[in-house]
């Protein structure tokens, strides 16, 4: 199996980041507009880009240390990928320090490399949104 890992310290706090991935406004200031999004475990959450969308399963969350998404619907080699944040106070300067990884692809074949490459650019979308308030998300 192969995964896709990013770790990066935001100078905001661990409450923010744990909003921002996990309230529809939140997700809507860095990765997409058109969310629906309920921070509950067994909610579905969508996440829509124009022609395609992202279906997952929430099937973890732990206030301000960790988020879980399980795919329902997405990209083609998507199926049985997982999604994970996992948050911890950052260890040098304060801040929130944040684990991202996409879980479990068959192989880095397919979109592997792309998916990777979107991912760290709305990572970074994710930090600017943090730290500045604003991001760089997708309007459909």
């Amino acid at each position: 199996m192969s995964n896709i890992l990013f770790e990066f310290n935001v100078d905001a706090p661990i409450e923010k980041a744990y909003q921002a991935l996990t309230e529809k406004a939140g997700v809507q200031g860095w990765w997409t507009n058109d969310t629906r999004i309920e921070a509950s475990e067994g909610a579905e959450a969508y996440f829509g880009f124009g022609q395609g969308h992202f279906l997952f399963t929430i099937t973890k969350l732990k206030a301000n240390e960790r988020i879980e998404w399980e795919t329902v619907e997405g990209m083609p080699d998507w199926g049985g990928t997982q999604v994970v944040f996992t948050l911890k106070p950052a260890e040098e300067g304060g801040g929130t320090s944040i684990h991202f990884a996409h879980r479990n692809f068959a192989s880095e074949e397919g979109t592997f490399a792309m998916v990777a490459y979107n991912w760290a650019f709305f990572l970074f979308s994710l930090k600017a949104y943090l730290e500045t308030g604003t991001g760089t998300p997708v309007s459909v």
